[in-house]
């Protein structure tokens, strides 16, 4: 997910995270998954901030020293 510069800090991010976290579980999902860079601090903050925890890392994922941080959620509380 990216959002314009011009438009961040106005709750849009937010937003779409919880559209996407309603829309898999009204489809029965019952837990979410998503990798971000760990260097994107806002990012990390946005997801921990909405029930997301790390549960892995990947190395080198998007190029070289850029790492994946993979974070998951459940979604039954969301029932």
């Amino acid at each position: 997910m990216v959002v314009h510069p011009v438009a961040r800090r106005r709750g849009v991010a937010s937003g779409l995270v919880a559209d996407g976290l309603a829309w898999a579980t009204e489809q029965g999902a019952r837990r979410m998954l998503l990798e971000v860079e760990h260097t994107n601090v806002p990012a990390l903050a946005l997801y921990a901030g909405v029930g997301f925890a790390e549960i892995a890392r990947r190395a080198d994922y998007y190029a070289p020293g850029a790492h994946a941080i993979v974070m998951a959620r459940e979604l039954e509380a969301m029932r």
